[in-house]
């Protein structure tokens, strides 16, 4: 009998599914080190280690990581431009003073 009943819960609850309402359990694991070193596209001179959690965006083929998620949405809305306005400014700073 024990069986049945069992068997019957079993199948009632897959016909009509779990109760949704239910609060879902989320687990927060610790970012990990990637060991990787890089600089903030928008933040020229921001050193950033990047870890499993560091905002990232893909553009062209290529991963560019941000040191904030403010960053990462300015440069999502427009790659390119970014990606320009660093290079220009990369070669500003790196030029020899006179």
């Amino acid at each position: 009998m024990s069986k049945l009943l069992f068997a019957s819960f079993f199948t009632l609850m897959l016909v009509i599914g779990c109760d949704d309402d239910q609060p879902k359990v989320t687990v927060k694991t610790k970012p990990i080190a990637l060991g990787i070193k890089t600089e903030c596209v928008l933040c020229v001179g921001h050193e950033i280690d990047v870890m499993s959690d560091t905002p990232a965006s893909e553009y062209d083929g290529k991963k560019y990581y941000f040191c904030s998620a403010h960053c990462k949405k300015a440069f999502d809305k427009d790659p390119a431009a970014a990606i320009v306005k660093n290079d220009a400014t990369t070669q500003l700073s790196t030029q020899p003073s006179k």
